[in-house]
């Protein structure tokens, strides 16, 4: 009887697993091209250098834009501090806060912003071609 189960225990998941086969699915044309399409190494390093284009073309348009930058720093001293304005020693807190901001707009420098903008819009162009 023990050894009727044991047998009975190697047998089902045998039988559960033979079960789960399937046969091989026959692809369509349409399939087997969409999954080439997919995988093509080719194809993906197009699709990335496209990509990589299409941010150059987009920074070349933004290196057009002012640059603007702010800073601010705060500072506090405790203890024994020289005060410019009275002249003397003080003794206790003092605070200080500078701010700054700034912004950069280039005027002209030969033409290389509006060259580099084509230069990137043509690279692009050629891409689509690809």
């Amino acid at each position: 009887m023990r050894n009727l189960v044991a047998l009975i225990a190697l047998f089902i998941p045998a039988l559960v697993l033979r079960a789960q086969e399937t046969l091989p699915k026959a692809l369509t044309f349409e399939e087997a091209v969409n999954i080439a399409l997919r995988n093509s190494v080719t194809l993906n390093q197009q699709r990335n250098q496209l990509e990589i284009n299409q941010i150059q073309k987009t920074a070349a348009i933004a290196s057009m834009a002012p640059s603007i930058s702010a800073n601010l720093f705060a500072q506090q001293f405790n203890g024994n501090s020289f005060d410019q304005q009275q002249g003397q020693v003080v003794n206790g807190v003092r605070d200080a806060v500078r701010g700054n901001i700034s912004a950069n707009l280039t005027l002209f420098n030969g033409f290389n912003q509006l060259n580099t903008l084509k230069q990137n819009n043509n690279l692009l162009e050629a891409q689509s071609y690809n």
